[in-house]
């Protein structure tokens, strides 16, 4: 025994240091986390955490310097720095119980007065301080000791039992919204805080009441054999390794919120597009066959064969606008599949060879990676226009749609030996619709589109997005159609 309490005296030093840098460093770390943007009620209240650990590595510090000023001659800068210790302590004990009540205090009227519960156990515990020193006359020692002992046992104690309850709920909550590896460490950082309530609260320095003679350090040291600050600085480095793993739920959770946020984007884009689209196509067409059924009413007593004929036509319009309709309701239900990028420009390109007379060349280039189903919906939007306009305005002959995974890139090629025409024209008129869109879909995937045309010339449309994918591997497919693609449903 009496070598193992040399062994610890000889390190007294380190191991305070080393507990009260632990506690310091999650302390800052929390407080520089820190957001209010958070839907976790963790965030919001984090302030506290950061406030406890900075104040609690304070006063591990102060077993260092507390020592030293007592070997100066001037005893009362020994007796004031012990004072700023323990009421490090007593704060850094508070702000702890405060947290954990506000991660569990019910919303409402009836947690109100669950919130005012640790700051009046700190106003007690400074009165009964202030009445032992001035209106008792207590001696500096005994006042120390007691205020330590209150401390632990008033603040300490609950706000570690509160505090892991809370981080346990918070776990719950992690791992119900799909993050179950943070949540683990918000687990861990549950039991640290436990454990805290018993090397940190419960085992305490000597004190004159029940239980401070029983679960002093020393009868600790004679019945276990491990100094208790020792337990205190692992458990203070666990605990800081722990939350700081844990608080990576918020960059995880802004990710997910930018994630929705685009997400949001790109539907509000598409009603849009689909607004535009209905009024400029199907309503124009719409009325377009109540005008010619009111011209053919104005010709059926006169001539009844012209009539027939008229309506016969207009028939014929409202069935082609049906078919529209239900091809546009079809593509966007296919929108929603999990195809890959690939496979839809396949299909495609195969479905406009079989309906017009284009000579169509599909090439993919590069290492082949998966497409997240958002950007492949709308790099797939992107080409189906760029190939209508080809289809309706071009009078083109050949047609070349490549595909290109580079790097950090994904370049979408649509070129054509057409007509052409001019971008700045067209861009500022009412037809300009097709090529606003495909601009605005670009910009909405963090790219940029570039068009290439002068009349007579041809036009290359190409678009080039961020590659947010994962490589599986260096392929390269190049060839006509979609007989070299042997395996579509890559990409």
């Amino acid at each position: 025994m009496e070598r193992l309490n040399a062994f610890f005296a000889n390190n007294r030093a380190l191991i305070y240091f080393v507990g009260g840098l632990s506690f310091f460093s999650m302390g800052l770390a929390s407080a520089l986390q820190r957001r209010r943007f958070s839907r976790l009620r963790l965030a919001r209240w984090l302030g506290l955490f950061a406030g406890f650990g900075i104040l609690y590595g304070l006063n591990e510090w102060g077993n260092l310097f507390v020592p030293l000023q007592e070997r100066l001659p001037l005893p009362t800068s020994a007796t004031r720095l012990a004072v700023l210790q323990l009421v490090a302590r007593g704060l850094g004990m508070a702000l702890l119980f405060q947290f954990g009540v506000e991660l569990l205090r019910p919303p409402g009227k009836g947690g109100r007065a669950w919130r005012w519960l640790p700051g009046t156990l700190v106003l007690l515990w400074g009165a009964g301080l202030l009445y032992l020193g001035i209106g008792a006359g207590a001696p500096h020692d005994l006042i120390l000791s007691t205020g330590d002992l209150l401390a632990r046992y008033l603040l300490g104690l609950p706000g570690a039992v509160l505090s892991c309850l809370g981080l346990l709920e918070q776990h719950r909550e992690v791992r119900e919204a799909g993050f179950p590896g943070i949540a683990g460490y918000l687990l861990g950082a549950a039991v640290s805080l436990a454990f805290f309530g018993l090397v940190g609260a419960i085992l305490a320095v000597a004190g004159p009441f029940f239980p401070g003679e029983w679960l002093a350090y020393p009868a600790v040291l004679y019945a276990i054999g491990v100094f208790v600050p020792i337990l205190r600085a692992l458990d203070g480095v666990a605990m800081a390794l722990l939350i700081g793993r844990a608080l990576d739920v918020f960059e995880v959770e802004a990710e997910a919120l930018f994630a929705e946020v685009e997400r949001r984007n790109l539907l509000l884009a598409d009603r849009e597009r689909i607004g535009r689209e209905l009024h400029d196509g199907t309503i124009q067409s719409l009325y377009a066959a109540g005008l010619r059924l009111e011209d053919a009413y104005h010709t059926v007593l006169e001539s009844p064969e012209e009539a027939q004929r008229k309506i016969r036509g207009v028939m014929e319009s409202l069935n082609q606008v049906i078919q529209e309709i239900r091809a546009y309701i079809f593509d966007l239900q296919q929108m929603g599949t999990q195809d890959s990028l690939v496979r839809r420009l396949t299909d495609l390109v195969s479905e406009l060879r079989l309906n017009t007379l284009l000579e169509i060349d599909l090439r993919i280039q590069g290492p082949r990676c998966p497409v997240p189903p958002e950007r492949a919906v709308q790099l797939y939007l992107i080409a189906q226009e760029a190939l209508s306009n080809v289809v309706r305005h071009a009078r083109a002959r050949r047609v070349s749609v490549r595909l290109d995974f580079d790097a950090d890139l994904l370049r979408l090629t649509v070129k054509d030996d057409g007509c052409g025409f001019s971008p700045e024209t067209v861009l500022g008129e009412r037809r300009g619709m097709g090529l606003n869109n495909m601009r605005e879909r670009a910009v909405l995937l963090g790219g940029q589109l570039h068009i290439d045309s002068r009349p007579g010339g041809g036009t290359c449309v190409q678009v080039e997005v961020p590659c947010l994918c994962q490589r599986t591997g260096d392929r390269e497919v190049a060839g006509h159609g979609a007989s070299p693609l042997a395996d579509p449903d890559r990409g």
